[in-house]
């Protein structure tokens, strides 16, 4: 029904009133639908604009997420991947549950944690101590920090060495007891693993020869090899323990929990490209610190 000042005019045909179209859209309101999980088609059915209209729209969103700025504490660190040569490293704060560190890399290395370390110094952060899941993260010099390393992780390793019935019995003894160790305090586990390598040292022992090369090899090879790896990783087992005062968790569900969010959110926007996966990451931990203020803050004022 004509224009005026460049806008399209329309005669309603019921009611014959004149009025200006176009609808007015939130970009902050469409970016906390797009968070919440909806897809495109979800979120143009809900705000009445075509598919089009809601991603040219929240391609405007400029997310640039802040890491809070805290005194210090205990870290989770770990890394996540997409594919294969895209992962994503994170140090969560124990206490507050916050990002205070990430970074897009292709494969972790420990430099990559040793920069992660530096970077979150260099904000002010003292980092008291770091809970870890294995691998090269654990190449970190534990006279730099203190290392936990997750137990539920550890009991992993384990169990992939053992596999989840073993047959003999010294694997079966092995793996009960490694299992304990979320529950049994330190001395008590160096105790009875001590235990167990005097009663099968014999047996870890016994060799295979090979008839036809004269060559030999430990008969019981994964045994052995579960059996080192409980002695190389006892001594950050169990740092929870000896330092109570600095609460370190013993595991490291907290980044576990997270990075199963974030994903999960992610799942509902699939065939993201690689520059828009990175802008909904950012948002992803803005819109997370947001909630989780929010409901500290109920919180104090019930």
């Amino acid at each position: 029904y004509g224009r005026r000042g460049g806008q399209q005019r329309y005669l309603c045909k019921e009611c014959f009133s004149v009025f200006t179209g176009g609808r007015k859209l939130e970009v902050e309101v469409l970016w906390e639908l797009y968070q919440s999980g909806l897809t495109y088609q979800q979120i143009a059915s809900k705000t009445g604009v075509s598919q089009s209209t809601v991603k040219r729209q929240l391609k405007k969103v400029q997310i640039n997420y802040q890491s809070p700025r805290l005194s210090g504490g205990v870290l989770h660190l770990d890394v996540t991947y997409w594919g294969r040569n895209k992962g994503l490293i994170v140090a969560l704060d124990a206490s507050s549950g916050r990002v205070v560190y990430h970074k897009w890399i292709a494969h972790e290395s420990k430099q990559d944690y040793l920069d992660a370390l530096t970077a979150i110094r260099q904000t002010g952060y003292q980092v008291k101590a770091v809970v870890l899941d294995g691998g090269v993260g654990l190449a970190i010099a534990s006279d730099q920090v203190k290392i936990q390393l997750c137990q539920y992780h550890f009991i992993s390793i384990i169990r992939r060495k053992l596999t989840l019935r073993p047959k003999l019995q010294a694997s079966q003894e092995l793996l009960s007891l490694v299992k304990s160790i979320t529950y049994l305090p330190k001395e008590k586990f160096i105790e009875l693993f001590t235990e167990w390598q005097k009663q099968w040292r014999d047996f870890l022992k016994e060799k295979t020869v090979n008839e036809e090369t004269k060559r030999w090899q430990y008969t019981h090879k994964s045994l052995r090899s579960a059996s080192l790896s409980v002695q190389k990783f006892s001594s950050i087992l169990f740092t929870y323990q000896d330092y109570p005062e600095l609460e370190i968790p013993n595991t490291n569900n907290a980044v576990e929990g997270f990075f199963t969010a974030l994903k999960t959110a992610l799942r509902n926007h699939n065939g993201l490209s690689q520059e828009n996966k990175e802008r909904f990451v950012e948002g992803f931990f803005r819109h997370r610190d947001i909630a989780r203020l929010t409901n500290k803050a109920q919180k104090e004022e019930e």
